[in-house]
């Protein structure tokens, strides 16, 4: 039981960016380049020192972060559920009014 507990305190005692560059690591190079490209330099910098200090945790940690990750996404989205006001605010967001409405007409 003593090692479940360090397990929660290991996952506890990350920041959100390490999460994040733990989750950044899972990806494919070129996925998380894409990801990269969307941030400012400085963010970028963070992040990449992130993944430098995380590039050493055991799996449960992997395994912990991902399990973190997904129960908020669960939270956050309900996919089905409200998926077309989600799909027109995700469009209207990337592409703008008119052409979301194009494109969903």
């Amino acid at each position: 039981m003593a090692e479940e507990v360090s397990d929660i305190e290991k996952l506890a005692e990350l920041s959100g960016t390490e999460k994040s560059a733990i989750l950044m690591m899972l990806l494919g190079e070129e996925e998380a380049a894409q990801v990269l490209q969307n941030l400012t330099p400085k963010e970028v910098q963070h992040l990449g020192t992130a993944m430098y200090s995380v590039a050493g945790v055991d799996q449960t940690t992997v395994n912990m972060v991902l399990d973190e990750f997904l129960e908020t996404i669960k939270k956050q989205t309900g996919l089905g559920l409200g998926a077309g006001r989600y799909i027109e605010n995700v469009m209207v967001r990337a592409v703008g009014e008119d052409k979301a409405q194009s494109v969903l007409g």
